[in-house]
């Protein structure tokens, strides 16, 4: 009894660590890079975009001739993302008031520059036309 309750256990654990990839990567390397202009990690629910995205590049980057392993590489694939992907939704619920954060600052980086030039531009003093 406390063999299978044990294996149950680690069954269970070693499914959960397989689960929200997506946002694990996302906050990760939103963790380890500053907060930048041009944002590619740390979006709201970006975890989930990391996954469509997977998804994409696995049936799209297979070959048309393909064998029977090859395919059955893909349908594998496939069915693992498909059971990620609701998992990884909740994560990225649950980090939202992270990326929100992050987003925002990224955001205000992005458009310093349009306002510093605005700002050099009011700084210039006008040309005075000749009479």
């Amino acid at each position: 009894m406390a063999r299978a309750m044990l294996g149950a256990i680690l069954t269970a654990a070693a499914a959960s660590s397989l689960t929200g990839c997506g946002t694990f990567f996302n906050c990760f390397a939103a963790d380890k890079a500053w907060p930048q202009a041009e944002q590619k990690v740390g979006r709201i629910y970006g975890g989930v975009l990391f996954e469509v995205q997977a998804a994409q590049s696995l049936v799209n980057d297979m070959p048309r001739e393909a064998i029977p392993k090859d395919w059955v590489l893909t349908v594998c694939g496939s069915c693992l993302l498909a059971i990620d992907m609701p998992l990884t939704a909740v994560g990225d619920t649950l980090t939202l008031p992270y990326t929100l954060r992050y987003t925002l600052a990224c955001r205000r980086l992005s458009r310093q520059p349009e306002q510093d030039q605005l700002g050099a531009d009011r700084a210039k003093p006008a040309e005075e036309s000749p009479q």
